[in-house]
């Protein structure tokens, strides 16, 4: 790997076995050599996660080992290994090809010296979940906080000049979020390729995924409030025949749930409870 590398992909994994080969095998497929610079961080992993990054013999892959499971400081530690402009975060969980890497690097570099945050369009792949959680992505998709440019969700990247934000990172459960509120809309950028997150198979595993981040939101919005879907933006969406009142319906339980799930979290001293989907890593 050489610093003339177009930019620094860190890819923080906790027990990412079951994906990282297939991670990598998609970022990397068309790269040049010497095109990324790859930094997989394993945190507080016990199984095979940082083997199978080194045993990755494509394209040079450098392995970082921390102690604890943490991704704040998985990300800190693959930022502080940056040789690149531009820092793209992935997660090990989702899928992101080699020409909507260099897309989304070529935007964010053309913008220097302007600070500014990027991401793919987001794709949701529901094949293998359960209806419900099909009617509810089906939902979600069409809402504004989805239709109305960069969102995350696994993919996100700065430039240099933005790249310097990062260094204030603090501890908390929603990184991706964070990281978006952290660049006002003029300073996001959404390319148009799309990578893709794996929806959770059942309808459990979703709540549980949406407490999470609806913890991590609540944190965010003590410091600096954000703008999320709203019961009338559902109510628009279903009035203008984008969403149908069955799956709104869906959507809207969902919500419930999670939000009641993420109430007893917090009152239980669980907050900041580990939230692995294990079902869309099948």
């Amino acid at each position: 790997m050489t610093d003339a590398a177009r930019a620094t992909v860190i890819v923080p994994a906790h027990n990412e076995s079951a994906v990282i080969e297939r991670c990598l095998a998609t970022l990397l497929a068309g790269a040049l050599p010497g095109e990324f610079q790859v930094v997989v961080v394993s945190n507080g992993s016990h199984d095979a996660t940082a083997a199978l990054a080194r045993s990755f013999t494509s394209h040079p892959v450098e392995v970082v080992e921390l102690p604890a499971p943490s991704k704040i400081a998985a990300l800190r530690a693959g930022l502080a290994r940056a040789r690149t402009g531009v820092r793209v975060v992935v997660d090990a969980d989702v899928l992101l090809g080699t020409s909507a890497l260099r897309e989304l690097v070529s935007a964010l570099a053309a913008a220097e010296p302007n600070p500014r945050a990027g991401s793919p369009q987001l794709a949701v792949d529901t094949f293998a979940s359960s209806p419900l959680v099909r009617a509810y992505y089906r939902t979600w998709t069409r809402l504004p906080y989805v239709r109305t440019g960069m969102i995350g969700s696994g993919v996100f990247a700065v430039n240099l000049a933005g790249a310097s934000r990062l260094s204030t990172l603090p501890d908390i459960l929603n990184d991706d979020e964070w990281v978006r509120r952290s660049f006002p809309p003029p300073e996001r950028i959404t390319t148009l390729a799309t990578f893709t997150m794996t929806a959770p198979r059942t309808l459990r595993a979703l709540i549980s995924r949406n407490a999470r981040a609806h913890l991590g939101n609540r944190e965010l919005n003590s410091k600096n409030p954000g703008n999320g879907n709203t019961i009338g933006d559902l109510i628009k969406a279903v009035r203008s025949r984008e969403v149908t009142p069955t799956d709104a319906l869906a959507y809207f339980a969902v919500v419930a749930l999670s939000r009641t799930l993420a109430r007893w979290r917090l009152a239980t001293g669980r907050a900041r409870q580990w939230s692995t989907d294990h079902t869309s890593r099948t």
